[in-house]
């Protein structure tokens, strides 16, 4: 007798209207994970019958011959775009943007479901009651003149402004530059609306005058840089940034950078602050402004097919141990479970952890996400990793 395989399809959008029965019968069962799901009775009896298992976020009936539109990245829809011919259900996988004016082209479609953000105005927003939104909505003041999500201020901002405009930030809107000039921006009667505003103390009463009330207000020193991303504090970035510095991500700090901690004189960070164990209480006594404060290991081994464990490597990390995305660890013998508690910070998605078993009850408290953990962890059974296993990673399916 003929073993039947599994078939496993993961997608962003699956349209299973025209699935049948001889197709599902040639498989021993049929799993779909996708974000989107089009079907129609049929479909759903056919579904129901073979005991398929499906998880999805939307799922849309659709009885007529009605045709589907994917988009993968962004997508605008505007006013001046051709109306679909026929019934058709919009598919956006990434951002869709909706543009004053374009009401008519966004009834015309019979369903749209977006994986990821929308922005539109303010006065649009009841006709996303007709969309599926798996993501966050972005509703920005009509009329406005949309910025950057974070938008960086500088002194040809000031040079370019428009009068009377309205300026939209839906982030961040970082007011650091000594040369904004925000009474030549008042003269010009130049407003802002942002959630949340960043601003340098000589600025400050300025330019909370021009932003809408329910701003987020953040003082930083005059002379602090805005850095716009994550970083791992060193040196390089005292020389380039200078001494004083608004972090929007998060900072490492590792023992090999702490001679320049003595040129910080502020540091406020938007994430979290990572250090390693022996440097905790100097990076505490900073008095950081920051989100949360993490203690990180000095040695950090990832993405290895095959990683072993000794004593001696253990032993030799005075600020701890991490191992994340590694197929096989194996730990020898005279790793002691005691060693694995002192120094092991964290063992994170690793399939295949080779251990003691008084080797596993150390490594129990700190493991994420791994799945096969114990002597004989490299010949455990390995499911859907086999023959009896059909894959489809795909960003649209149809049967």
């Amino acid at each position: 007798m003929e073993n039947k395989k599994t078939l496993k399809i993961n997608c962003a959008l699956c349209n299973a209207r025209n699935i049948t029965e001889e197709f599902l019968a040639s498989y021993e069962q049929v799993r779909i994970n996708c974000a989107h799901l089009i079907t129609n009775t049929a479909a759903q009896l056919l579904l129901g019958k073979y005991a398929s298992k499906i998880n999805t976020a939307t799922t849309t009936s659709v009885e007529e011959e009605v045709r589907v539109s994917v988009a993968n990245g962004s997508l605008e829809i505007a006013p001046g775009q051709k109306v679909p011919q026929q019934k058709t259900i919009l598919v956006v996988n990434g951002t869709l943007d909706i543009a004053p004016g374009s009401e008519d082209i966004l009834n015309s479609y019979a369903h749209i479901t977006v994986n990821g953000s929308v922005s539109c105005p303010k006065s649009m927003v009841s006709l996303l009651s007709m969309m599926s939104i798996n993501g966050c909505t972005d509703a920005y003041p009509d009329g406005c003149i949309r910025l950057k999500d974070t938008a960086v201020l500088d002194r040809t901002f000031r040079l370019r402004a428009k009068q009377d405009a309205l300026y939209y930030a839906s982030s961040q809107l970082v007011a650091v530059a000594p040369d904004i000039d925000f009474a030549a921006l008042a003269a010009k009667n130049v407003r802002f609306e942002t959630r949340e505003l960043i601003v340098c103390e000589s600025q400050a009463e300025a330019a909370v005058a021009l932003v809408d009330e329910r701003a987020e207000i953040t003082i930083v020193p005059d002379g602090c840089a805005y850095v716009g991303d994550s970083l791992e504090l060193d040196e390089g970035d005292v020389k380039r940034y200078g001494t004083k510095m608004y972090v929007n991500g998060d900072v490492t700090i590792m023992k090999e950078n702490a001679p320049c901690l003595d040129q910080i004189e502020f540091l406020q960070v938007d994430g979290t602050v990572r250090t390693v164990r022996s440097l905790r209480d100097r990076v505490l006594a900073m008095n950081i402004k920051c989100e949360d404060m993490e203690t990180c290991a000095g040695e950090f081994y990832c993405d290895k097919k095959r990683l072993t464990v000794t004593a001696n490597m253990l032993e030799q990390a005075e600020d701890g141990v991490e191992i994340a995305d590694c197929l096989y660890v194996a730990f020898q013998e005279d790793v002691s479970p005691e060693l694995i508690r002192a120094k092991l910070m964290r063992l994170a998605d690793c399939p295949y952890v080779i251990c003691t078993e008084a080797q596993q009850a150390a490594l129990e408290r700190i493991a994420e996400d791994v799945a096969h953990m114990g002597p004989n962890a490299d010949k455990d059974e390995q499911p859907e990793d086999d023959d009896s296993v059909v894959k489809i990673n795909c960003a649209t399916y149809t049967f």
